[in-house]
């Protein structure tokens, strides 16, 4: 257990670091302070909810979108080189093994 613990921090900082390249990070703060910061560096912008007068909500900017895409592609780069990095064969033993484990 301790092992695949360990395994699935170095593959979340592989992740993060991957993200970070554009400016982004995975998600680790509450969600008010989230969007503060998105919204400092000019990726959301808040704006009044027309149907709840107590609500708020968040929309992408311009820079917001172009943000999300460039850190999906570069975390679909970095899965595509995890999996690379195992092989087929052991690739499909862990996904066996990830299941086992998950109960599915």
């Amino acid at each position: 257990m301790f092992s695949l613990l360990g395994a699935a921090h170095a593959l979340e900082a592989r992740l993060e670091a991957a993200v970070d390249k554009v400016g982004l990070s995975l998600a680790k703060a509450n969600m008010t302070q989230l969007v503060d910061r998105l919204e400092q560096d000019g990726l959301v912008r808040r704006r009044a909810d027309s149907a709840d007068r107590r609500s708020v909500r968040a929309e992408l900017t311009p820079a917001g979108e172009r943000a999300h895409v460039a850190a999906t592609q570069a975390l679909d780069q970095e899965q595509r080189a995890i999996v690379a990095g195992l092989g087929s064969g052991p690739a499909a033993g862990l996904k066996r093994a990830l299941r086992v484990l998950g109960g599915t």
